[in-house]
């Protein structure tokens, strides 16, 4: 289940009408769903441009070292503690 919340934005006349215009042309349901719509992309394009960070540190941060079972179960962990409880 996805809990959502609220968000109260204030926009000036000329901005409220335009997102009235886009829900109705573009045959959204509400303003919610376009700006979700809006949302979606950026937040997509932050997890890329971190990976992408983060792929050049690693490849900045010296030679390969093989992962032994060890890291591996430790990565798995982490992962798992970071889900939380399922």
């Amino acid at each position: 289940m996805i809990l959502a919340s609220a968000l109260t934005l204030s926009l000036p006349a000329e901005l409220e009408e335009f997102v009235s215009r886009r829900v109705r042309e573009e045959a959204y349901a509400d303003a919610g769903e376009y700006l979700r719509a809006l949302i979606r992309p950026d937040r997509r394009r932050a997890v890329e441009e971190k990976l992408e960070r983060l792929v050049e540190e690693a490849l900045e941060s010296g030679s390969p070292e093989a992962l032994t079972d060890a890291d591996w179960s430790a990565m798995h962990n982490a992962v798992d503690e970071a889900r939380g409880p399922s």
